[in-house]
């Protein structure tokens, strides 16, 4: 069974790169603008200084433990020395 391929089955196309339009399937997609927010509005702003307020808090929470532990190492050096 010998069966004749026309130009179409021969050629080599990649069907994935090429942008298809017709009836409401999405064409080439723009990443340069897909990551960006395009209306900043009041509860953007308040979730993003929510959030870097959280992020100070723990960095705050974290150094006061550090000085604890400090103070605490400290003061166990002193007593250790004054034997």
């Amino acid at each position: 069974m010998n069966f004749n391929k026309g130009v179409g089955m021969s050629a080599n196309i990649k069907v994935f790169e090429r942008p298809v339009t017709h009836q409401g399937v999405p064409g080439m997609k723009n990443t340069a603008q897909a990551h960006t927010r395009q209306i900043y509005d009041r509860s953007y702003y308040i979730t993003a200084l929510t959030k870097k307020n959280k992020e100070i808090v723990i960095e705050t929470n974290k150094s006061r433990k550090e000085i604890e532990d400090l103070n605490k190492d400290n003061q166990v050096f002193l007593q250790l020395e004054k034997r």
